[in-house]
């Protein structure tokens, strides 16, 4: 197994977000409900998942 200098790589801030979650958290905040607290249920099509 080779060894790899890391230290010679880009450094780099990488910024994801989960757009089903935050759509739900939105929802939540809209409807006067705290996204921490509330059960949501996120529905998707088939081909949109794995």
């Amino acid at each position: 197994m080779a060894n790899f200098d890391y230290s010679k790589e880009k450094v780099q801030d990488i910024f994801m977000i989960d757009v089903k979650s935050f759509y739900a958290s939105c929802e939540c905040v809209a409807r006067g409900l705290d996204p921490l607290k509330t059960c949501m249920v996120i529905l998707s099509h088939a081909e949109n998942t794995s």
